[in-house]
């Protein structure tokens, strides 16, 4: 799983898990730093400042147009950031920073609290994402007859967008996905509406001019349910075997779109 969701709110997991692993590493640096009588604030600094600065160029240098103005690459708190490229850095940057700093043990044992505490958390989420899987359950079409997931994936990955009619963000979302659509035949699109009667979604998809291969129905929200999903949309990324590889809340865009079937497919 790679959200949380609490109420309202909904929150990319990866983001929050390395602010927290930042958190304990920063501690664990300065409480070392003061054992060995040195100071490791500024190295710690130059370590995480590395790899924030350069991700977000890299990122910014791939998806340019994905960006609304000079502005906005300053707004480091859209998330959006190439992280092996940020990861790369900033191992450039700490290994240059053993040459010449006194206060590298403390520097070492913060940097590596860091990898160690989101090591332990991604381990945590891939233990919980081995037993998510896609349902066998059936669910009802837009012209009420029933199928399963896996006869629409047919042993391809999976795509599944779970929206509903009173979806504002969900609109916006639409001519994105039926142009990836278009364009990934070897993937299965899925269309999963959260419990509302067949005919209001037919008719709400026919005045949008929405024309998408595989809309279903989860009449009983049993995938939001199982999965804690309180707010849409969601976006369910499944692998060939059915499994559940990543997750993205909220509104997606071409470009995240994109990178993540580059990413997991």
């Amino acid at each position: 799983m790679a959200s949380i969701h609490l109420g309202f709110a909904s929150f990319t997991v990866w983001p929050v898990l390395l602010i927290i692993s930042i958190i304990i590493g920063s501690i664990v640096t300065l409480l070392s730093a003061k054992k060995h009588k040195t100071s490791a604030s500024l190295p710690l600094l130059v370590f995480l400042l590395s790899g924030l600065i350069v991700g977000r160029i890299f990122y910014i240098v791939r998806f340019t147009d994905s960006f609304d103005g000079i502005a906005s690459f300053f707004n480091i708190f859209d998330g959006r950031i190439d992280y092996t490229a940020a990861l790369i850095a900033s191992v450039a940057v700490l290994i240059w920073q053993q040459r010449k700093n006194e206060a590298k043990k403390a520097l070492n044992t913060g940097v590596f609290t860091i990898f160690g505490v989101y090591a332990g958390f991604a381990f945590l989420i891939a233990v919980a994402s081995s037993h998510a899987v896609l349902p066998t359950s059936e669910f009802v079409r837009v012209d009420n007859s029933t199928t399963t997931l896996q006869k629409v994936a047919a042993q391809r990955p999976v795509i599944m967008n779970l929206w509903a009619t009173s979806c504002d963000p969900c609109v916006p979302e639409m001519p994105i996905l039926a142009q990836a659509e278009m364009r990934h035949r070897d993937i299965a699109f899925i269309y999963l509406n959260q419990r509302e009667p067949a005919d209001r979604v037919k008719l709400y998809l026919q005045s949008k001019g929405a024309v998408f291969e595989n809309v279903l129905i989860d009449s009983r929200g049993e995938i939001a349910e199982t999965k804690g999903i309180f707010t849409f949309p969601v976006t369910l990324f499944f692998d060939a075997s059915g499994q559940l590889v990543y997750s993205h809340s909220g509104q997606i865009s071409p470009e995240i779109l994109e990178q993540s079937i580059e990413q997991y497919f």
